[in-house]
């Protein structure tokens, strides 16, 4: 990675000198994921910046398992061709350099060599994209560019978009984190208080016929221990969170995937993402697990100094197909559920 392109990273998003530790956070009793035989082949996935792309790299890569995805402040597939200063310097800032056309064929390539899933599975899913208006990470013409990928393959009405919303950089909630429109590099923990519901718009797109939100119950987030799937340099966390709804212990469940932004992995914020998004409300009223794999920030070997899910190749080549060292361990924490 070259050095300015760190610096490029550490001037968007990181929100201190010196990381942040919660109170509570390194104590917080991490157990063994266990399965609740949920459904592990109708999957759906969400994410922030960093998360969103990954978000859309699970969709691409396992189509065949995915049912749809929703994006906030992302971009399309393979955009930085392995290349930090390309992630920088084009995708996020959306130049024509980048764009879908170049996408598409990348991800041709890919199932062509066996690395991915059919693009024909994803004639069918569903698609939300929102950026807000005010978004200083992530260019809005970064996330048209995902828009035209997407109608390639997906009829109109199975896409969403929101791009007018006044918000910045950060995920949108009703009522929770801080102001909407900051454009703050110091953002600590890129949750905006929006009067928007991103995470109960999204589930209720991807998903037909919801119930109204119910209040979570604290007993049913989970902190696990994420040890038994991550490998060494794959810059995972040790603790990520699943929400299991009560009727979820007996019932089969749906799971929805929800990954963080840059510097919002728990070590940076604690549990704030996992308890303030506003999924797990929904959650609760609807019988749908939410799963919140973390990564975690790294310095050397791999250099990922802000906690962000790789989507440039800071864990190697194959970091955008099936043999990616995180979206491998992501789909084995799946599996764990389902088994």
């Amino acid at each position: 990675m070259k050095f300015s392109a760190v610096l490029v990273f550490l001037s968007l998003f990181i929100s201190s000198v010196s990381a942040q530790i919660f109170p509570g956070l390194s104590s917080t009793r991490k157990i063994k994921l266990f399965s609740v035989k949920a459904d592990k082949n109708n999957l759906t996935a969400s994410g922030l910046s960093a998360g969103a792309f990954m978000a859309h790299q699970l969709h691409i890569a396992y189509s065949k398992r995915f049912s749809g995805v929703g994006i906030i402040a992302g971009g399309q597939y393979y955009c930085a061709e392995g290349e930090v200063d390309i992630a920088t310097q084009h995708c996020m800032k959306g130049t024509s350099f980048v764009d879908h056309q170049t996408a598409i064929e990348h991800a041709r390539r890919e199932f062509q060599n066996n690395r991915i899933d059919s693009l024909r599975n994803l004639r069918n899913d569903k698609v939300f994209l929102f950026s807000g208006k005010n978004d200083f990470g992530v260019s809005k013409e970064t996330m048209k560019e995902l828009e035209k990928m997407y109608r390639y393959f997906l009829p109109s009405a199975n896409i969403k978009t929101e791009f007018s919303h006044i918000a910045g950089h950060g995920f949108p909630t009703l009522n929770y984190g801080n102001d909407c429109t900051s454009q703050s590099y110091f953002n600590t923990p890129w949750i905006l208080n929006c009067n928007y519901d991103a995470a109960g718009i999204i589930l209720n797109f991807l998903y037909e016929g919801l119930h109204e939100p119910a209040e979570p119950k604290r007993e049913n987030l989970i902190a696990f221990d994420q040890n038994e799937f991550i490998t060494n340099n794959s810059s995972m966390g040790t603790m990520g969170h699943v929400y299991i709804p009560s009727s979820c212990r007996t019932n089969r469940c749906k799971i929805h995937i929800v990954l963080h932004g840059c510097d919002q992995d728990p070590m940076s914020v604690g549990d704030k993402f996992v308890n303030y998004a506003g999924y797990n409300r929904h959650a609760e009223a609807n019988n749908i697990i939410i799963l919140y794999p973390a990564a975690q920030k790294s310095y050397w070997d791999p250099q990922n100094p802000i906690g962000c899910f790789d989507w440039w190749g800071y864990t190697g080549p194959n970091y955008h197909v099936k043999d990616s060292v995180q979206m491998k361990a992501i789909m084995e924490m799946v599996d764990r559920l389902g088994e």
